[in-house]
Order: structure tokens, then C-alpha cells, then sequence
């Protein structure tokens, strides 16, 4: 497959939030504060980088049981781990259907993965939105990369240099598409030819696809 001007692409591996998932993190930090009176939510949630024991969910240092107990220990008496669940779906504003034409014509030109840095609960409703946009993840992804699963996390060279031993290619072999400028800055050092997308823009844009 040639992509732009590398004609040796074996793997295109994908961001999630902002490159194919919208984000709308303001909406999911109001949710927190009006629905479950988690009002320093501000100071862990972030469109790219989570921080404190939200960033340790997505690290794989603590559990969902230990997460939820963060949360409500931070929320109103009476909030439900349910609230904290619908709060976090808040956060993730849909798939642009071009973007579901474009990842079905692109997995039958080669293999493609998702790199994410996300935790169980996200990634539970995440999942139901790839579903619901015709590319569901377990058919459309060959490898699906979570910071929680792998307990490391973007942009660790070693997040990257385990996720290209898992995929079998060589670095030039694969184009990384992120929407974070020191996730791909991180990936570009190791040899990955690294895109960075802009949130809104066209994607196909970015991955330039000419396929002979």
C-alpha cells in the first residue's frame, strides 16, 4: 500500500480520542459538577493527559472498584458508580460517519491498530459507539493498544516500542496518527512516520491515501 510518499505502509495505527472518537471534555467536567458534585473534577481531567488517580486508572495502577471509590469519595452523599459512569460517557462526543467509510476502506488495504491511553469504563462505551458506527473494534482493528491493559501509557517510547514488537512491523512500516504533539514528537523519535491530526479536520487528509 503506498501512503503520500511511503510506499512500504503495513500498519496505520490510530489515537482514539480527537482523532476518531470526538471529545467534548468540557461537557463531561459540567456532568461531574451538576450530576454527581464532583467539583474539583477540573483538576484530573484533560483531552489528552489524565492526571492523579485518573491518570493511574488508565495506567493500570488501580482497579475499577478503587476508581469509583476516588470518584464518590469526591462527590455528593447519594451519587452512584452509574452517575460516574454516565459522566465519563458524557465526555465522548460521537464518531463522524466519514470516519467509519474511511476506516472500512482503509483495513482492506492493510492492518490497522488503536492506540489508546484510556481506562474500562471509557472503553466500555467506546466500544458501543464503534459498534453502533458500523466499525466495530474487534473486526476492524487488528490490535487494540489500552494504557490500562499494556500499564504504560502515551508518551512512553516504551508504550510504542511494545506496541510495534506486538504488530511485528519495523517502525518505517507504520503511520501514527495522534491528535497530541508530544504523543507524536515521542513516536517520531523512534523512527514511526507520525502525523498529527487536527481535532475538526478532514483525517483523510493526513494519511494522504493513494493505494496502488
Amino acid at each position: 500500500m503506498r501512503l503520500g510518499n511511503n510506499a512500504d505502509v503495513k500498519a496505520i495505527m490510530f489515537d482514539m480520542g480527537n482523532v476518531l472518537i470526538d471529545l467534548d471534555v468540557e461537557r463531561g467536567v459540567r456532568a461531574f459538577r451538576e450530576d454527581a458534585g464532583f467539583d474539583t473534577i477540573g483538576m484530573y481531567l484533560d483531552a489528552c493527559h489524565q492526571k492523579g488517580f485518573f491518570g493511574r486508572f488508565e495506567n493500570g495502577l488501580i482497579d475499577e472498584d478503587e476508581f469509583y471509590a476516588e470518584c464518590l469519595s469526591r462527590s455528593r452523599k447519594g451519587t452512584t458508580r452509574q452517575t460516574i459512569s454516565e459522566c465519563i460517557h458524557r465526555m465522548l462526543a460521537g464518531i463522524d460517519p466519514e470516519k467509519s467509510i474511511l476506516l472500512n476502506r482503509l483495513k482492506e488495504q492493510c492492518s490497522l491498530y488503536l492506540l489508546t491511553n484510556n481506562n474500562p469504563v471509557a472503553m466500555f462505551w467506546c466500544s458501543r459507539m464503534f459498534a453502533e458506527a458500523g466499525i466495530p473494534l474487534d473486526t476492524t482493528f487488528r490490535q487494540l493498544f489500552y494504557s490500562y491493559r499494556m500499564k504504560l501509557m502515551k508518551p512512553d517510547p516504551a508504550f510504542y516500542i511494545k506496541c510495534i514488537q506486538l504488530a511485528g512491523c519495523q517502525p518505517e512500516e507504520i503511520v501514527f496518527v495522534d491528535d497530541s504533539q508530544i504523543n507524536i514528537d515521542s513516536a517520531a523519535g523512534l523512527g514511526i512516520d507520525a502525523r498529527l491530526y487536527v481535532p475538526g479536520t478532514d483525517l483523510s487528509a493526513v494519511l494522504q491515501p493513494e493505494f496502488i
